[in-house]
């Protein structure tokens, strides 16, 4: 008979530094729920999808400085829960636990401290900018997680995975 391990699974403790930082990170920006809209911006991510989810194309119909990117996620969103300040906040909180969780992936062969410290500090440095889902934010969760996967040992589905990111 093998021995019985008292350890968590090896892919359980793989994932916990990252809860971790998720932790710390969003729950001081989940304290932006509840304020007021925060600038003309913010509220423009709840109008604008809706124009797309009724037909309507950005820069032909209505103009916008966005891409358009970040307002379809935010329409396909809105197609499910129903357009909401929360719904739009939530979708922000996700590209704050991206950009968090993503340089505590780039920096973690240094080490789980530096790593937790650096996903900690990064999460905490963005609650200032507020939980709006801004497409500038999205594409920073997306660059450190391509440059994570970058860094990590090589094999070629991490650079294709990279490059997708």
């Amino acid at each position: 008979m093998g021995r019985r391990s008292t350890d968590p699974p090896s892919r359980l403790r793989s994932l916990a530094p990252y809860l971790l930082v998720t932790m710390f990170s969003a729950l001081p920006a989940a304290a932006a729920m509840r304020q007021p809209l925060m600038t003309l911006d913010e509220g423009l991510l709840l109008v604008y999808p809706e124009q797309i989810l009724a037909g309507d194309v950005p820069n032909r119909d209505f103009f916008t400085s966005y891409g358009p990117g970040g307002l379809s996620l935010l329409a396909g969103v809105y197609a499910v829960t129903g357009p909401s300040v929360v719904a739009e906040r939530l979708i922000g909180l996700a590209y704050h636990i991206g950009i968090a969780t993503g340089v505590y992936a780039m920096v973690r062969r240094l080490g789980m401290l530096p790593a937790a410290v650096g996903g900690v500090l990064a999460g905490l440095l963005i609650v200032p900018l507020g939980l709006g889902a801004y497409s500038w934010l999205g594409a920073l969760a997306l660059l450190t997680w391509s440059l994570a996967l970058l860094d990590a040992p090589g094999s070629p589905w991490r650079t294709a995975a990279a490059g997708a990111v």
